[in-house]
Parts: structure tokens; C-alpha cells; sequence
């Protein structure tokens, strides 16, 4: 078990008896070589230990560490994005350090553009000399024109409107939506854990019900949708203005598309994995029918005064833009096998 581990595992409520123990200190401020010393022959043992002292910084940067090194991506993205997202804020160095993580990350899942972004950021505020070190290793190093990592062209699992048995749409009281022009991505603000079919399908009938029955608008708000599993719905129609941006003028030729989830601190925490595929997947696809520029894919809270879509969902579509603007359009159209999704 590494120092700072041992001098967290160590802390703890404990019967007063009115002496002061070593072990009753808080633990130490995190460094580069607490957090990435080499992990003992069981490294769940010490993430379990870690656990109970998630509130100190450093024994989750390491709990991340850690989980880098089990392979688990996923998890230690997630223990990331809490500290980043912490209120109040994490202070400069804990902050660079989670900066290095996260690009740690993204460069073992091959993703140098983002962790380029991650490494730039972390510089700015790391005053620690090898930690800085450590992050000049890549920034120093300029990637080429279209050496940026591509946003995948995946088959999209499209759920079709008579999956989720719809209510018609009152066409009625809604507008056409003519030239798409723009994509905004949301957050259904409700929390959605669960990635089975039937739940998507009550949530989303759900939102159609409250946009209809208690809104008045002709359908549901949104023509995409993407629930945990990484499964995009089919909503509104793209022949018809959406009801998700704030006005009409905000509506006209936007695409809405929302991920069930509520990814704001304190909530769910951040996307599934599959969602956020998805979404890349779906947005490629978009912009390549559509013609929509990378800098026209934005989120709601971008265009108006909204928490939507939270911060971690707002820190993956970021991500997603700065990819999109440095691969070019998608050289394979509709991606492998797909149909470009039309939201008929």
C-alpha cells in the first residue's frame, strides 16, 4: 500500500480518550509520487481501504490511479470528474493532477487530442516541477492535421417510434423545421441508472406525456434521445421544429438530442460510457447530412441561462466539438452499415 494510502487508511473517527494519535492527522497534501506510486500485488485491497476517505482529494486521485491500472477507464473517469466538478473547487495542485490523469486516460484509450486538451489545461495551474514535467511530455509535441483521433463511425442502434409506442404527433401545433443548422445536446434532468429497455421506454413516454399533456406543444421535444445502454430513440420527427432550445428562433433548423440522465455533482455522476459513444456516433452522423459545422454543436446552457446539461455531459460534448473540428467530416458517410438517422 502506497504512504499516502497507508496515511489515509489510518484516518478516522475514534473513541475519545483526549490524546492526540499520529494516525488522527489529516493526511498529507497530495503529490505526483503519492498518487502514482507503484500499486502492491492487490490494488483493490487499497481502493477498498481509500473508499471511506473519498472526502480528501488525494485518496481519490489515487482511487483513480488505481482503477487506471485495472483497466477500468470508465471508473477512474469518474472519480476524476468529481474532483473537477467539486464545489468548492479543488485547489491548483490537486487540480493538475487530475488534469494528468484524465490524459493519462485518454492517451491509453488513443484519443491524443484530448489528452493534448487535458495536459495544456493541467499546465496551466501545476506547480509541482515533475508534475509539470510529466505534462510537457506530450503537450510539447504539436499533432499533425488529421492525426487527431476520428469520432468512431459506429452502427447507431436507432429505436424506432413504435418501439417505444408514441403518441401521434398533434402536427397541428408544430412548425417544419427547415435547414438544420445546428444540434443541441441536453440532459432529461430526471436520473435514468437503469440501461434496461422498459425503463428507457417509461422515461421517455414520460417526457413525451409531460411536453404534450402539461406543455401543449404537438410532441415530444426532442428528436433524439439516448438513454444508459448507448440506444438512440427516435423522437420528434427532423421534418418538424424541435421544443427543447427555449424559443422559437433558438428552435429553427436544431436538432435536439437528450441524454437520460441528470449528470450534474451530487446526482447520477457522468454519462455511460455507451451513451457518450452514442452521442458522438449520432452528432458525426448529423453533421455529415446536415452540413453542420463542429462550432454549431453546442449545448443548451450555451445558448441559454440553464444548468442543462450539467457539468460533466457539458465537459464531454466540449470534448466532442474540439474532435469533431479536427477530423473533418465523416469520410464513410452514414458510418458502417448505418442509415443516417432521419428521426422519421
Amino acid at each position: 500500500m502506497s504512504l499516502f494510502a497507508t496515511a489515509c487508511a489510518g484516518v478516522g473517527p475514534r473513541p475519545s480518550d483526549g490524546l492526540q494519535r499520529e494516525t488522527d492527522a489529516v493526511p498529507p497534501p497530495p503529490s505526483f509520487h503519492s498518487v502514482t506510486a507503484t500499486p502492491g500485488a492487490r490494488p483493490m485491497e487499497e481502493i477498498l481501504a481509500l473508499r471511506s476517505r473519498r472526502d480528501h482529494p488525494g485518496a481519490r486521485l489515487r482511487i483513480a490511479f488505481l482503477l487506471q491500472e485495472t483497466g477500468n477507464w470508465a471508473g477512474a473517469e469518474s472519480e476524476l470528474q468529481q474532483i473537477l466538478f467539486a464545489d468548492p473547487a479543488p485547489d491548483r495542485g490537486v487540480t493538475a493532477l487530475a488534469r494528468w490523469l484524465r490524459a493519462r486516460g485518454f492517451e491509453r484509450r488513443g484519443d491524443r487530442e484530448r489528452a493534448r486538451a487535458e495536459r495544456e489545461a493541467g499546465l496551466l495551474v501545476a506547480d509541482e516541477p515533475e508534475l509539470r514535467e510529466r505534462l510537457t511530455e506530450r503537450a510539447a509535441t504539436p499533432l499533425e492535421r488529421g492525426s487527431a483521433s476520428p469520432v468512431p463511425a459506429v452502427a447507431l442502434a436507432m429505436m424506432p417510434r413504435s418501439t417505444w409506442k408514441a403518441a401521434a404527433a398533434r402536427t397541428r401545433s408544430m412548425k417544419p423545421m427547415g435547414p438544420v443548422h445546428r444540434i443541441t445536446i441536453h440532459h432529461s434532468a430526471t436520473a435514468c441508472r437503469d440501461a434496461r429497455t422498459t425503463a428507457s421506454i417509461a422515461a421517455i413516454r414520460s417526457i413525451q406525456r409531460y411536453h404534450q399533456d402539461e406543455q401543449g406543444w404537438g410532441d415530444i421535444g426532442y428528436h433524439f434521445l439516448i438513454d444508459p445502454a448507448g440506444r438512440v430513440w427516435t423522437g420528434r420527427a427532423v421534418d418538424w421544429q424541435g421544443a427543447h432550445a427555449g424559443d422559437d428562433e433558438r428552435n429553427q433548423g436544431n436538432v435536439g438530442v437528450c441524454l437520460l440522465g441528470n449528470y450534474t455533482p451530487g446526482d447520477q455522476g457522468p454519462p455511460q460510457p455507451a451513451q457518450i459513444e452514442a452521442l458522438a456516433a449520432l452528432v458525426q452522423q448529423l453533421c455529415a447530412r446536415h452540413g453542420v459545422a463542429a462550432k454549431d454543436v453546442v449545448t443548451h446552457r450555451e445558448l441559454k441561462q440553464t444548468d442543462c446539461p450539467g457539468p460533466y455531459l457539458q465537459t464531454a460534448v466540449e470534448g466532442l466539438r474540439a474532435r469533431l473540428a479536427r477530423s473533418g467530416p465523416l469520410a464513410t458517410g452514414a458510418g458502417r452499415g448505418a442509415a443516417a438517422p432521419t428521426g422519421n
